[in-house]
């Protein structure tokens, strides 16, 4: 379980921060227990503290003949995610609306954020772990293939049946980015 190794790469700095037209730093705290959300395309920055994290534990199981067979994390909520307040606070930014030219298009945004999301667990996470060891299954919670839909909402998720969504039995499924292979999980 490599979940405590990926935190935080929003870290509460400055750096990571959203930041509004006036240049005011901002946070979106609405993923609650004092997290503090920022600036998507900001956190390219601490690839290399987190990778140095999974690095020390895949050396030290490497220097000591054991191999490993399953890596997974449970890395949700700190990383760009789109729901809560994510997509209200991104708006706001003028650098990612610039990075996300068509930022009102809900389905257009998700796609920016995931794709950066990828990015980040396959540059800290994936890569290391399949450089170190090809052979293992490396994965994250709610990470995987699917038909494009997510059927449950997790602890810190707020329904929001104002975001895009369709019923299912009078239930709001949300559209879920297909990140799985993009993350390089195995």
């Amino acid at each position: 379980n490599a979940t405590s190794c990926m935190y935080s790469f929003f870290d509460g700095s400055p750096r990571t921060a959203y930041r509004d037209d006036e240049g005011e730093a901002y946070f979106d705290d609405s993923f609650g227990a004092g997290r503090k959300m920022g600036n998507p395309f900001s956190l390219r920055f601490r690839i290399p503290a987190i990778r140095a994290r999974i690095d020390t534990y895949l050396e030290a199981y490497r220097d000591a003949g054991l191999r490993v067979d399953i890596l997974f994390a449970d890395w949700e909520i700190d990383g760009p995610i789109e729901w809560n307040g994510g997509w209200d606070a991104a708006r706001r930014d003028p650098a990612v609306r610039e990075h996300v030219m068509q930022i009102d298009d809900f389905s257009v945004f998700q796609a920016a954020i995931r794709a950066e999301r990828s990015l980040l667990q396959r540059e800290a996470f994936t890569g290391p772990v399949l450089a170190a060891f090809p052979e293992a299954l490396v994965g994250n919670y709610a990470v995987y293939p699917h038909d494009g839909w997510r059927y449950w909402y997790d602890y810190f998720e707020v329904r929001r049946l104002d975001l895009p969504h369709r019923l299912d039995q009078q239930f709001p499924v949300r559209p879920w980015y297909d990140d799985f292979t993009e993350t390089g999980f195995t």
